[in-house]
């Protein structure tokens, strides 16, 4: 996966990038119900390049899916990670 160029979400903080996006992706069904989001580490690389230095921190990462979560458009599963469970337009 890859983030959107830098210029779309220039004055966004860099969890409300992630949620933004992710959420574009589960509802328009690019990430289907079932789909295993990425590690947080695996999401920290991905916008990396919003960050000083090329790279963010992890907090960012979990506010964003906190969110997700919050919308009900993922859950959590020990053992598994950060499941999507909604969101798809019909």
């Amino acid at each position: 996966m890859t983030a959107p160029a830098k210029e779309t979400h220039v004055s966004m903080p860099v969890s409300d990038r992630i949620a933004a996006d992710y959420r574009q992706r589960i509802r328009s069904g690019a990430l289907p119900t079932g789909t295993v989001l990425p590690t947080v580490e695996a999401i920290q690389a991905e916008y990396a390049a919003y960050g000083r230095d090329g790279k963010i921190s992890a907090m960012p990462v979990r506010q964003a899916l906190y969110a997700l979560r919050n919308e009900g458009l993922v859950a959590f599963r020990p053992g598994v990670g950060n499941v999507v469970i909604g969101g798809t337009d019909g």
